[in-house]
């Protein structure tokens, strides 16, 4: 994963595993990446519960369609997840907060 893929699809940063020599640059903007994704999937995901979202081409009469809160959901936890990673591994190598409490 490098910066660029990052820029072009915020969700590499979630789903792509990071190098090993990750800076602190890399690692701040992998963080906002997948910060801005959790967001994101969480808007989606009350949207879904109150019935504001439901994607085009959506299967919602289906037994094997998933459903979209779900989805959102599993989303949404994979971005709060990988950001809690990328904290942790800020922590250690650099002994400061990659968001500290404003």
């Amino acid at each position: 994963m490098t910066l660029a893929a990052i820029e072009a699809d915020p969700w590499n940063a979630v789903e792509l595993a990071w190098p090993a020599d990750a800076d602190r640059v890399f690692m701040e903007a992998a963080y906002r990446a997948a910060k801005r994704c959790a967001v994101i999937e969480y808007d989606l995901l009350i949207a879904a519960r109150e019935g504001r979202h439901i994607p085009e081409g959506w299967m919602t009469g289906e037994e094997e369609s998933p459903d979209i809160h779900e989805y959102n959901k599993a989303r949404w936890l994979q971005a709060e997840q990988r950001m809690e990673l990328i904290a942790e591994c800020y922590r250690e190598a650099f002994q400061a907060e990659i968001d500290p409490p404003q």
